[in-house]
């Protein structure tokens, strides 16, 4: 009799081994279940990369949580008496807001903030120092990821930012997670409160006279006589903050772990540092920190034999696509001259990141300049530690050592 195929917590890095190493795993689950119910969680689990590009495109399907069947996964996860979200948003909804906002989240806007990007990576390595061992994911990852989209955002003083990555990583565990705790709901409602106030306070000082950042920017926007008012930016800049620090702390942890454990490639990238910007993007195909997005669709339908009926929800398996032998050649190896270097990190369709642009600006500069400081880096036995928010991959711990 064949084993039966991880369900529900199995899925999630709450699962010691999923935790490790997801990837095994969803090859088993890519060649022999492609399409499969997981009636722990309420949903089904799409892992093919051509199934997964058709669905993430579909205009047909819906993202908000509220329109799936009882039962379903968003059910079980979402408060649905809350406004949702931009990303849990359907059109015409979803469209008026992104076409508001897109403007403070175009190449253009993420290359003007490169200096500053590059100045901020300089700054937490010098703070670093000297030191020959410490823990990257805390000391380099998260705080640059958070001092970038705060410094976006207006918020420019470290008394501002202290709070932000602790609050973070408190309301994913709230949101996020089917068997969050009261306590941790509670936590995650509180942090909430905070940031609403913070907010909305900054969106008030804006209106009276705009300020750099990305609050001043939703303030002015403007499309014809479309405005946003005081609730969807605070929605945003919750969106914003949250997604945008913890997805660019994570693919930093993920992206460098990488590299020290394949030295020639990182050697590849020194003689020719103009393989940056391919490196950054298969960098998120190798070990993405986003591993799923939901649709629901909006009428029966077939994937790859197996029908869905409508308002059920489908988990399409980022992760797993992006290791799809049928789409990249060999894809468990870590290759940053890959000729094809396209990958589902940024989901796609309608929904496709806001922030991709000044993610890859980001993780550009911030390899850039820790490659350069650091001649010799490797692994430290010190150890790391993945995450444990469901649906995120990345180290809150990677210990690395200077050698030279």
């Amino acid at each position: 009799m064949k084993e039966e195929y991880p369900k529900g917590i199995q899925l999630t890095p709450l699962d010691d081994a999923w935790r490790e190493n997801p990837y095994p795993i969803l090859k088993r689950i890519q060649d022999e279940a492609p399409v499969y119910y997981d009636d722990q969680f309420g949903r089904y689990i799409v892992s093919r990369h051509d199934d997964v590009a058709s669905i993430v495109k579909n205009r047909n399907y819906w993202v908000d949580g509220r329109k799936g069947n009882p039962g379903t996964f968003p059910q079980m996860l979402m408060d649905l008496t809350e406004e949702p979200m931009m990303i849990a948003m359907d059109d015409p909804d979803h469209k008026r807001l992104r076409n508001l906002v897109t403007k403070a989240f175009s190449q253009k806007a993420a290359e003007a903030m490169r200096g500053r990007i590059r100045e901020i990576s300089e700054e937490l390595l010098d703070a670093i120092g000297d030191e020959t061992e410490f823990d990257f994911a805390q000391r380099f990852a998260a705080p640059f990821a958070i001092t970038v989209i705060a410094d976006m955002m207006g918020f420019t003083k470290k008394e501002d930012q202290k709070h932000f990555n602790e609050w973070s990583d408190t309301f994913m565990n709230a949101i996020f997670s089917v068997n969050a705790t009261e306590e941790q709901k509670a936590a995650g409602k509180v942090v909430e409160q905070n940031l609403r106030e913070l907010f909305t306070q900054e969106i008030a000082a804006n209106r009276k006279q705009l300020q750099r950042g990305i609050i001043g920017d939703m303030v002015a926007a403007q499309e014809g006589n479309d405005r946003l008012n005081d609730g969807e930016i605070v929605r945003m800049c919750i969106l914003v903050l949250i997604a945008g620090n913890i997805t660019a702390r994570d693919t930093l942890g993920n992206g460098l772990k990488a590299f020290l454990k394949h030295p020639e490639q990182l050697q590849k990238l020194r003689d020719n540092p103009s393989l940056m910007p391919r490196a950054v993007e298969e960098i998120l195909r190798y070990d993405c920190p986003v591993q799923s997005s939901g649709r629901i669709p909006n009428e029966d339908t077939v994937v790859s034999g197996c029908p869905i009926k409508k308002g059920e929800y489908i988990a399409t398996s980022l992760s797993a696509a992006n290791h799809d032998p049928r789409a990249y050649p060999n894809p468990t190896k870590f290759d940053i001259e890959r000729e094809d270097v396209h990958h589902h990190a940024f989901g796609g369709g309608s929904h496709f990141c806001l922030g991709a642009s000044l993610a890859r600006v980001e993780l550009q500069e911030a390899f850039s300049a820790v490659f350069a400081r650091y001649t010799h880096l490797e692994v430290s036995d010190k150890g790391e530690e993945y995450v444990r928010v469901p649906n995120f991959r990345g180290l809150c711990k990677f210990w690395i050592k200077v050698t030279k």
